[in-house]
C-alpha cells in the first residue's frame, strides 16, 4: 500500500482538545489542540511507528509527506501560516517578571544579598594562547587588533581552519564604517554572504545574488551562516532574521577549511565563533552528533587570575555577571574555572554568617583572602565573624570548578559541559542571640488551620539569652496586609553555644487555604525579645496553608480530590549554544517562560528533572 495514494482516506482528526473554564457565565478558551492520524493496515505498525525497528512501516518520504500535511493542517488550526509564532512572547514574559512580588525582609536582622558578581572564566594557558592568536591575526595584510576587535582595511584575508565535513554553524559582528561598503564573507567558495554597495545585505545560492534587508554605519550587526554539507544548503542570518532560508551552496563541496573576507572599505569585525556538528553514529539515541567550537575569537586576552583572592587584584577587565545564579559552561567554555569577585561594605556586627544556597559542582570560598571552605551541592551556613572586618571594605571570592557529565543519558544535550555556578549567597548579620532557622508545615485543615513550627534559636553570650519568643502569622499574596491571622508568645532560655528547637503549633482561624487555583500565602514573623521587650533579632518566611495526603489511592489537596497535569520539564532552554549552559540555572526569564508556556496548555503542575528553588516547594528555601 502506498502512502500518497492513501493519504486522501485515511487521515482523521481523532481528538480535538478544547479546556474552558467558566468565569462570570463566560466561557474563555484556555487552550486547544488536535491529533493528526495515519491508518494503516500494516500489522507491524501496532499503533506507532519508528525510525527503526519492527513498527517502522514508514519509508523517509512517506514521513516527508506526512509532516507536510500535518503543517499545512496545523497551520491552518492555529492560525499561523508560517507555525512560527512564538506561545509566549516575550512583552507577556517582561510583564509576568515585573509581577513577581519579592520575599519579605526582616527589620531586626540585616540581610545582605551577595549579586553583582564579577566573573572571569579561565583555563590553563588561556592567556598565552590568545596573544598568539591576537599574533596571527596582526601579521594578516590589511588586520589590525585595536580596542578588543579587528579593524580591516581594503583587501582580502583568508583564515584556514579544521576541515568541516558535515554540519557547522558561524557567526560573528560587524560594523561597517562607511555608507557604501563591499564586504564578502566565503567559506571556502560554499557560501558567499555580505553587505553590498547600496546599502543591502546579500547572499549567493546556486550562483545568484539575492539582497534583502539593509544596513546603517557606525552600529554593529550580528551575522550568522548555518551549513549543511549533506544536503548542499544553508542558512543566513542578520541579527536572528533568517534572510536565506535553505539555500543551494555556491558550490557542492566535501568539506570547508577556510575562511576568506575580501572588503573594499574599513569595516570592524568582532566575535567571531564557529561552531562544527561532527557526525556520530547515524541513528544514536545519545551522541548522534558531536559538537565542537573550532573558532573563537573576541579579540581580547584575558587577564591571569592569579592572586584573585586578594584584595589588591585588579578585576577591571572582569565582566560583570548577566543574571542571578550565573551559569558558566557549555563545551565553548569547557574546563574554564569560573572566578567570581564582590566588594562590600557591611557596617558594624555582633555575628555574621554566609548563607549558601548551592554550588555545582564545587568550588571554594575565600574572604580578604584567606581560605574559608570548599563547598558543594548541599545548602550551607558558615559563621564567618572572625574573618570579615566591621566598617571597611570586604571582598568575597569564589573558585567554582568546571564539570562535564561521563556519560551522556537520553534526555541530554550531546553537549557534556553542563553548567557550573554558584548559587545563591547572603550574609545574615544578627546579634549574639539568635533565630537560626525556622521550618514551617500545615499539620490540619477544617475550620481552621494547624500549623506546625521547629524554630531553632542559639546564643554566643556568655550569659546565654533570656527572653520572649512571638510568632506572628500575617496575609501576604495575593494582597499583603497588617492584619495578624495568629500569633504565639513564649518564653524561652537559651545557653551559649547549645542550638535549641523551640516547637510551636499554632491555629489559624478561617485561613486563606493554598490551592493551584489560589495560592495563598502567608507571612511568618518570628521575633526574638530581651527581657525589656526590646526586639534581639527576628526571621522571616512565607508559606502556604495546605495539606497532600493519599486517601483511598487518591491524591488529596487539602482533602479534596486533586488531578495534576502539566509537562515534565527536563529544562534544555533555547538558543542551541545555550542548552547545556543553562541546563541547571537558566535566567530567571526562562523560568517564567517554561511556566508560562504550561499555563498556556492549561497545566497547573510542572514536573521538574533539573530542580530550583524557584520553582519547587511553597518559598522554602530547603
Amino acid at each position: 500500500m502506498k502512502f500518497k495514494s492513501f493519504l486522501s482516506l485515511s487521515y482523521f482528526l481523532i481528538i480535538l482538545l478544547m479546556n474552558a473554564c467558566v468565569q462570570e457565565k463566560s466561557e474563555e478558551i484556555i487552550s486547544k489542540s488536535f491529533e493528526f492520524r495515519y491508518v494503516s493496515s500494516d500489522a507491524a505498525a501496532n499503533g506507532i511507528t519508528d525510525f527503526k525497528g519492527p513498527t517502522s512501516v514508514f519509508d523517509l518520504d512517506e514521513r516527508m509527506d506526512y509532516l507536510a500535511k500535518f503543517a499545512q493542517y496545523g497551520a491552518g488550526f492555529f492560525n499561523d501560516q508560517g507555525l512560527n509564532t512564538m506561545v509566549v512572547q516575550q512583552e507577556e514574559i517582561d510583564s509576568a517578571l515585573q509581577k513577581l512580588k519579592s520575599q519579605p525582609k526582616p527589620e531586626i536582622r540585616r540581610l545582605i544579598e551577595l549579586d553583582d558578581w564579577r566573573y572571569l572564566g579561565y583555563k590553563e594557558d588561556m592567556r598565552e594562547t590568545k596573544l598568539q592568536r591576537l599574533n596571527e591575526w596582526n601579521q594578516m595584510a590589511n588586520a589590525d587588533v585595536q580596542d578588543e576587535a579587528l579593524l580591516l582595511s581594503e583587501g582580502e584575508i583568508v583564515r584556514p581552519f579544521r576541515p568541516q565535513n558535515w554540519r557547522m554553524v558561524f557567526s560573528w559582528k560587524i560594523k561597517p564604517l562607511e555608507q557604501k561598503q563591499d564586504v564578502t564573507f566565503s567559506f571556502s567558495d560554499a557560501v558567499q554572504v555580505g553587505l553590498s554597495s547600496d546599502g543591502s545585505f546579500f547572499y549567493i545560492s546556486d550562483g545568484d545574488t539575492t539582497k534583502k534587508a539593509t544596513y546603517q554605519p557606525g552600529q554593529f550587526y550580528q551575522l550568522k551562516v548555518e551549513i549543511d554539507l549533506e544536503s548542499g544548503r544553508y542558512n543566513f542570518f542578520v541579527n536572528d532574521d533568517l534572510l536565506a532560508d535553505f539555500e543551494l551552496l555556491s558550490e557542492n563541496k566535501q568539506e570547508i577549511d577556510r575562511l576568506t573576507i575580501k572588503t573594499s572599505h574599513k569595516v570592524t569585525l568582532d566575535d567571531l565563533w564557529a561552531v562544527e556538528y561532527a557526525l556520530g553514529e547515524r541513528g544514536s539515541k545519545t551522541q548522534p552528533y558531536f559538537i565542537n567550537t573550532f573558532m573563537d575569537e573576541n579579540f581580547s586576552v584575558p587577564p591571569s587570575p592569579k592572586g584573585f583572592e586578594q584584595m589588591a587584584y585588579d578585576d577591571s577587565q572582569w565582566k560583570e555577571v548577566p543574571y542571578k545564579r550565573y551559569a558558566h559552561g557549555g563545551e565553548r567554555h569547557r574546563d574554564e574555572v569560573l572566578y567570581l569577585r564582590k566588594k562590600i561594605n557591611i557596617g558594624d556586627f555582633e555575628t555574621a554568617r554566609l548563607n549558601i544556597e548551592t554550588v555545582r559542582p564545587s568550588a571554594e570560598i575565600y574572604i580578604n583572602g584567606t581560605r574559608i571552605k570548599e563547598v558543594g551541592r548541599v545548602p550551607e551556613t558558615i559563621d564567618v565573624s572572625q574573618v570579615l572586618k566591621p566598617g571597611t571594605e570586604n571582598l568575597i571570592a569564589i573558585k567554582v570548578d568546571p564539570y562535564a557529565v561521563d556519560e551522556v543519558n537520553y534526555h541530554m544535550s550531546t553537549d557534556r559541559w553542563s553548567s557550573w555556578f554558584a548559587g545563591l549567597m547572603e550574609l545574615e548579620l544578627t546579634n549574639e542571640s539568635y533565630i537560626n532557622d525556622v521550618f514551617a508545615y500545615t499539620s490540619d485543615i477544617s475550620d481552621s488551620a494547624t500549623v506546625q513550627l521547629q524554630i531553632k534559636a542559639n546564643s554566643e553570650n556568655d550569659e546565654g539569652f533570656t527572653g520572649t519568643l512571638v510568632t506572628q502569622f500575617y496575609p501576604w499574596y495575593p494582597e499583603e496586609t497588617n492584619h495578624i491571622a495568629a500569633q504565639s508568645i513564649e518564653n524561652v532560655h537559651l545557653e551559649k553555644g547549645i542550638s535549641k528547637t523551640i516547637e510551636q503549633s499554632i491555629v489559624i482561624k478561617n485561613p486563606e487555604l493554598w490551592t493551584t487555583e489560589s495560592p495563598n500565602l502567608y507571612k511568618v514573623r518570628i521575633v526574638l525579645l530581651d527581657p525589656d521587650g526590646n526586639a534581639v533579632d527576628d526571621y522571616v518566611l512565607t508559606t502556604g496553608l495546605r495539606t497532600i495526603s493519599q486517601d483511598g489511592g487518591i491524591f488529596r489537596i487539602n482533602g479534596k480530590p486533586e488531578v495534576l497535569f502539566g509537562p515534565l520539564v527536563f529544562n534544555q532552554p533555547y538558543p542551541l549554544e545555550n542548552v547545556s549552559k543553562w541546563m541547571f540555572s537558566p535566567p530567571e526569564s526562562k523560568w517564567v517562560e517554561t511556566i508560562l508556556e504550561s499555563k498556556k496548555m492549561n497545566s497547573n503542575a510542572i514536573r521538574m528533572s533539573v530542580h530550583d528553588q524557584r520553582v519547587a516547594g511553597v518559598n522554602d528555601r530547603r
